[in-house]
């Protein structure tokens, strides 16, 4: 009867799925930050242009964020939008995810197209998040894909155009891992019984 019962749960455990769980590893609110034109958020460079630290309050030009009250406008004020970088250590075969919020750029201006890449050169995957009218409401994007190099990687947001008005963005996740172990089929779950069923029957014949 005991033997029954531990291979009873041992199928259970097998059947059910095995969530591993994602390791954060940048984490930007832009909360940090001060209001600003022509500025570089903590923790992040900006090349070939600008960015402005942007939100609801005084000096933040009165812009809503998807939360908190800093975000920032990707179309900086010099008439030439920059890049927006940030680096971490990509390690070969890991799963990784960016997740980001976007909104348009909320002052009339025309629709943005904004550029997302992640990795290094030879290992780049990117997403594009185009036409997003003035209009248009916080959006959460995710960019998920497995390293096949290791090394120095970096994050990048281009919005494309420069008219000083941009895409607004906010809370940049990126982790790595996580996922659902999927649950085995009905077929493979009953040759898994099958062969317990095959392994007592050989163990009462021995016992015999």
């Amino acid at each position: 009867m005991n033997k029954k019962l531990v291979s009873i749960a041992a199928v259970g455990i097998l059947a059910g799925p095995v969530v591993a769980q994602a390791a954060v590893i940048l984490s930007d609110d832009f909360e940090s930050n001060s209001y600003g034109l022509n500025s570089v958020p903590n923790g992040w460079g900006v090349v070939g242009g600008t960015v402005d630290i942007v939100g609801p309050g005084p000096g933040g030009f009165g812009l809503a964020c998807n939360s908190g009250s800093v975000c920032i406008d990707l179309d900086g004020s010099t008439s030439l939008a920059g890049t927006m970088q940030n680096q971490f250590n990509e390690t070969v075969g890991e799963t990784y995810s960016l997740s980001f919020w976007l909104s348009g750029n909320q002052r009339g201006g025309a629709a943005d197209t904004v550029y997302v890449t992640v990795g290094f050169p030879g290992d780049v995957a990117s997403l594009t998040v185009p036409d997003i009218a003035s209009t248009a409401a916080f959006t959460m994007y995710t960019l998920n894909w497995t390293s096949i190099a290791g090394g120095t990687a970096f994050i990048s947001f281009h919005n494309l155009g420069g008219d000083n008005i941009g895409a607004i963005l906010d809370d940049v996740t990126l982790s790595s891992g996580g996922g659902t172990v999927p649950v085995p089929e009905p077929a493979t779950l009953s040759l898994m019984g099958l062969g317990l069923a095959v392994v007592g029957l050989i163990r009462r014949k021995r016992a015999r």
